[in-house]
């Protein structure tokens, strides 16, 4: 009883990280872009640039270092200041999305099956 069950996701969740592990920054990104689906504000950014945006946002909360190689750059086509407007758009629906009204995607991605990428995020 000594830890919490999120303090061992989250143990875990470092564990796979420092490994190099990709799962949980696709899951996270893939979270990003489904709170994004129903959301005004995201229709304006395209949707390569909302990909782009998700994955270097999810590489961010993960700690991964550099947020945005060069060859996500590269492969893109987006530098990280393009990404900039779409990241903060999403960082805010990240920030509201526990207390949002609409709790389907966050409890869906709360799941296991989803690696409860929804409670990384304080």
């Amino acid at each position: 009883n000594a830890y919490s069950e999120d303090d061992i996701f989250a143990m875990e969740c470092a564990f796979l990280t420092a490994l190099g592990f990709e799962i949980l920054g696709r899951e996270l990104a893939r979270y990003l872009l489904e709170l994004g689906l129903g959301n005004l504000q995201m229709a304006q950014h395209e949707p390569s640039r909302a990909a782009a945006a998700a994955m270097l946002l999810s590489n961010e909360v993960l700690g991964q270092r550099p947020a945005w190689p060069a060859a996500m750059a590269r492969v893109s086509r987006y530098g990280q200041s393009a990404l900039k407007g779409c990241v903060e758009d999403y960082r805010a629906l990240l920030t509201g999305a526990r207390t949002s009204s609409l709790q389907a995607v966050q409890l869906k991605y709360g799941s296991s099956q989803h690696l409860r990428v929804s409670k990384l995020y304080p």
